[in-house]
C-alpha cells in the first residue's frame, strides 16, 4: 500500500500547493508494525524511547501479536513517551487493539488531534464500533484519556467530529450488498451469523428498513425486509450502465469440480476480458480463499495465464509483498494482502470456504475479497460446499436489492459471537483438538456426549 497510498496524497497535494509532499521531515506513511526494511509506528515508537522492538517471533504465540507488542511497549516505555506527530490519520481502526489507540495518544501532541476510520465490518468479530474511553486508555485516576462525548457535536465550520460514511463509492450496489449477505449469513442455511438491531444502524450502513415500519429496535420474529436504495450506492459504473444490463450480471458464479478446474476457468475468463473486451491486466485481482493451497493454485494459475500471453504477479510469493500492483500484469493475492485495495475485476478461489469454515473467518475474508471490486466479481467454488455455496449466493441475488430474514434468537447470536470474539489462535487449536477426538476415538467422543445430555441437546 506504501507506493499507492503516497501516489494519491501527492496527487491531491500538488493540485492544491503545487508543490510535491515532504515525505522524509513533514509526512509519514507508516505499517502499524513496521519491520527492518521498512519503518513503521510500532519500530518508530521504540526507536523514539530508546526501546527494543519486539520480533514477530517472540509474540508468535500470544493471543493478539499486535497487542501484545504495544501493551509491552506502554509498560515499558511508563511515561517516557515524547509526541512526536501533530495529526495522526488511522486508516482500518477495525483491526487495532486498544493498546495501540493508547500509543497513538501519547505520540500525539496536544491538541491530540487524532482521525480514525473504521469499517466494523472487516472485523466481523464485532459489529460493534468501540467508544473513544474504550480505546485511548486512562489516566492514573482511570477516567478516560479521550471522553466519548469529545465525538458529540462539531467542528468550526460546522463539521461533524464522527461522519458516518453510508454511502459505497467503490462498489456498485449489488456487489456490497451481496458481501454484507454473506458476512451476515442474512441467507445462511445454519442461520444467521450476526445481526443488527437498530433501525438507525441499518440507515447508517446504507439500508433502508422497509419491515417492520414503526420499530427503532428490533426483537426475535420480526419479519424484517431490508433494501438498499440506488441513492446509497453512488459507483461510477452504474451511472453509466445501459438500462439494458441488469446490474445482477455483475456478480457471477462458476461452479466447478475442483480447484484445478476453478484456476482453468479462471484462466480463460480473464483472456476473454484481457483480448476480447480490453480489459487492463493490473485492473483485475485473483484472491484465494482456500489460503492453504494458495501457493499452489497462483502457480498453475500463472502458468495457465502465461500460455495465454498474459502476465501476473504473485505479491508476498514470487514478488515482494509491497510489490502489490504492476502494469499490465493480473495481480494474484490473498484476502489478508488486498485489504485496502481495489481493482475493476475480482475473482475469487475457493468462495465455498465461506461454508465450509466453522468459525466465520472465511466469511469475513469473502466480504473483505468482494468489496475489492468497483466492478464485476466472480466467484470459484467447488467441492463438497460448493452446491450449498451456489445456492446462498442465488438466494441473496434473487432478493436484492432487498433482503428478507426473520430476526434471530438472542441467543443463536450470542453464541455465534462468542466465536467470532475468539482469537484465530484460539479457534486453531480448539479445532485441531475437536477434530483430532474425533478422528483418533469417536466412540469416547460419542459417549461423553451421550453421559452430557444438556451438552447434547446444544448440539442437536
Amino acid at each position: 500500500m506504501y507506493g499507492h497510498i503516497r501516489n494519491l496524497i501527492s496527487q491531491y497535494y500538488i493540485a492544491e500547493t503545487r508543490q510535491q509532499p515532504d515525505f522524509q521531515r513533514r509526512l509519514r506513511v507508516l505499517h502499524a508494525w513496521g519491520g527492518k526494511s521498512e519503518e513503521g509506528l510500532y519500530s518508530l515508537a521504540c526507536k523514539q524511547s530508546g526501546i527494543r522492538p519486539l520480533t514477530f517471533d517472540e509474540v508468535r504465540g500470544a493471543t493478539d501479536a499486535y497487542d501484545a507488542i504495544f501493551s509491552d511497549f506502554l509498560k515499558r516505555a511508563n511515561g517516557t513517551i515524547q509526541p512526536v506527530f501533530d495529526l495522526v490519520l488511522i486508516d482500518e481502526a477495525q483491526d487495532f487493539p486498544p493498546s495501540f489507540f493508547e500509543t497513538i495518544f501519547h505520540l500525539t501532541r496536544d491538541p491530540k488531534r487524532i482521525v480514525w476510520a473504521y469499517d466494523e465490518f472487516q472485523s466481523l468479530q464485532e459489529l460493534k464500533i468501540r467508544e473513544p474511553a474504550e480505546l485511548f486508555g486512562t489516566r492514573q485516576d482511570r477516567t478516560p484519556n479521550i471522553a466519548n462525548e469529545s465525538l458529540k457535536g462539531t467542528y468550526a465550520g460546522g463539521i461533524d467530529k464522527d461522519f458516518i460514511l453510508g454511502n459505497s463509492y467503490r462498489n456498485p450496489r449489488i456487489v456490497i450488498s451481496v458481501a454484507h449477505a454473506f458476512a451476515l449469513g442474512l441467507y445462511r442455511t445454519g442461520g444467521i451469523i450476526d445481526i443488527i438491531g437498530e433501525r438507525r444502524a441499518w440507515d447508517a450502513l446504507g439500508y433502508t428498513v422497509k419491515s417492520p415500519k414503526k420499530k427503532m429496535t428490533f426483537s426475535e420474529g420480526d419479519q424484517m425486509v431490508i433494501e438498499r436504495p440506488f441513492e446509497t450506492s453512488r459507483n461510477i459504473l452504474e451511472s453509466i450502465l445501459p438500462d439494458s444490463i441488469d446490474d445482477r450480471q455483475l456478480v457471477n458464479s462458476l461452479p466447478c469440480a475442483n480447484r484445478e478446474q476453478e484456476v482453468a476457468q479462471i484462466a480463460a475468463q480473464i483472456e476473454t476480458l484481457v483480448k476480447l473486451h480490453g480489459i487492463a491486466p493490473h485492473s483485475i485481482f485473483v484472491v484465494s480463499l482456500a489460503t492453504g493451497e494458495a501457493d499452489r493454485l497462483f502457480k498453475l494459475l500463472r502458468s495457465d495465464l502465461s500460455s495465454r500471453g498474459i502476465s501476473a504477479i504473485t505479491p508476498g510469493f514470487v514478488e515482494s509483498a509491497s510489490t502489490f500492483r504492476v502494469n499490465d500484469c493480473v495481480t494474484l493475492t490473498t484476502p489478508f494482502r488486498a485489504k485496502g485495495n481495489e481493482a475493476d475485476v475480482v475473482f475469487i478461489i475457493g468462495a465455498d470456504r465461506a461454508i465450509s469454515d466453522a468459525s466465520f473467518r472465511s466469511r469475513n475474508a469473502l466480504f473483505v475479497s468482494i468489496t475489492r471490486s468497483r466492478g464485476w466479481v466472480y466467484l470459484a467454488h467447488s467441492g463438497r460446499y460448493s452446491a450449498e455455496f451456489g445456492a446462498e449466493l442465488e438466494r441473496i441475488i434473487t432478493d436484492y436489492p432487498s433482503f428478507r430474514f426473520p430476526y434471530p434468537s438472542e441467543e443463536e447470536v450470542e453464541r455465534r459471537r462468542v466465536i467470532l470474539r475468539k482469537s484465530d489462535n484460539e479457534i486453531e487449536r480448539d479445532e485441531r483438538l475437536i477434530r483430532e477426538a474425533a478422528e483418533s476415538n469417536p466412540e469416547l467422543l460419542i459417549e461423553i456426549l451421550k453421559s452430557n445430555p444438556d451438552l447434547l441437546n446444544r448440539l442437536k
